[in-house]
Order: structure tokens, then sequence, then C-alpha cells
């Protein structure tokens, strides 16, 4: 299944497609935008997303081992 730029639903061939393309960052290890073409000669084109939840998850990680040490050091 696919999003269309309405925000609606539709289904895909398997064969609708001819060609595949990724292309990659060797600095980061990840990809850094995923392309197809449909056999009719539209173009796709789908971008990486940030996650704000992995810095929020490590800030919060950080925060806690802060915490632990400053309290374990209050106790000594």
């Amino acid at each position: 299944q696919q999003a269309d730029a309405q925000g609606g639903w539709g289904a895909i061939a398997d064969s609708a497609f001819d060609q595949v393309a990724f292309a990659a960052s060797a600095d980061a290890y990840r990809f850094d935008s995923f392309s197809f073409t449909a056999a009719g000669g539209a173009h796709f084109v789908a971008q990486a997303v940030p996650e704000p939840g992995t810095w929020l998850m490590m800030s919060g990680g950080l925060f806690a081992l802060a915490w632990l040490g400053r309290r374990t050091r209050a106790r000594s």
C-alpha cells in the first residue's frame, strides 16, 4: 500500500515498478533517501524523518545518570 499526496491509501501491483534505487550515507550508515520509478513513468522519493524521541530518551538517560551520581555522593 502507499499513501498519496491527499493522505489516501491505495494498493500497488508488484509488477508496477521497473526500477528501485537506494542512496546510502557511509558516514552514519543510514539511508538518506529511497526512490522508485513506476512503470508508467511517475517518480516518487521518500525522505528520512528524524526521530525526536531518540534525543528525548538520550537526554532522559543522561539526566537519570546525573541524578543517581548526585544522590550517591550525597549519601557518602
